[in-house]
């Protein structure tokens, strides 16, 4: 398998195949500007167009987050991001140009499929410099969250336990996707995906877990009318443990044959 994992000075450390060409790419990214397109602005007619305001980007992730990066270094509360899971079944495509022979082949070799022997490693050449660039954005108390599935999470924990610090990961939250299984369950039904989370250092600070919170805090209004609602963590379904249902599990006894 392409893809290992070690130790360098006591700290974790994975290897991929083109590691060594984007471990600095980020640097040669150039900065690019931020172009305002007026058209599809939101704001009143005649009114100036902030850069420092919400913004909606149309581009390449790794430019635009460059292009970020004079403006927002190290002042990002928290990051969410939702990168290719890389199932084999998207399409997605390596494009990043990177002065390497082999890599500039990947580039005639998209889209980046099940078949393809390289796919992890692609992925991770791609995630690299993105990572490190989110890393830059973030503040001190700030927080990343990133949306996997089985494909490449352990990959993900690994690279994030480099980037963020092995010591900087909160954890790893389960989400229930779906109910039963799908033509693409082989052996098990896989019902979940999962969300990793990292802290930029140990200024990150939970809220308060232990603040009452008013039921009708959890629906509001959005300013078109739309009844929205906040969410919140509860137990996977209702009814999911033994102890709630003695009548329909059984021990596993053990058999000596």
């Amino acid at each position: 398998f392409p893809v290992t994992i070690g130790r360098k000075n006591n700290m974790p450390e994975i290897q991929f195949k083109g590691k060594e060409f984007v471990f600095n790419h980020h640097l040669t990214v150039p900065y690019r500007p931020l172009i305002p397109d007026i058209k599809k602005s939101i704001s009143e007619k005649g009114e100036p167009i902030h850069l420092d305001g919400n913004l909606v980007i149309h581009g390449d992730n790794l430019h635009a987050l460059k292009a970020l990066l004079p403006m927002y270094a190290g002042k990002i509360d928290c990051i969410i991001i939702d990168p290719p899971y890389n199932t084999g079944n998207e399409s997605w495509k390596y494009s990043d140009n990177v002065n390497a022979p082999y890599i500039k082949e990947w580039l005639d070799s998209n889209p980046v499929n099940k078949d393809d022997m390289l796919r992890h490693d692609k992925w991770l050449t791609m995630m690299y410099p993105r990572l490190k660039l989110l890393h830059e954005l973030l503040a001190d108390h700030g927080s990343i969250w990133i949306t996997l599935d089985d494909n490449e999470m352990h990959h993900a924990r690994n690279i994030c336990d480099e980037i963020f610090g092995e010591q900087n990961s909160l954890g790893c939250l389960i989400w229930r996707k779906k109910e039963g299984g799908g033509q693409t369950d082989n052996y098990f039904v896989t019902e979940h995906d999962y969300v990793i989370g990292y802290k930029k250092s140990d200024e990150f600070v939970w809220l308060n877990e232990n603040i009452e919170i008013n039921e009708e805090d959890f629906k509001y209004l959005t300013p078109d009318g739309k009844k929205c609602a906040h969410v919140r963590l509860e137990k996977w379904g209702s009814a999911a443990h033994a102890e709630d249902r003695p009548g329909m599990t059984d021990p596993i006894k053990e058999q000596i044959s």
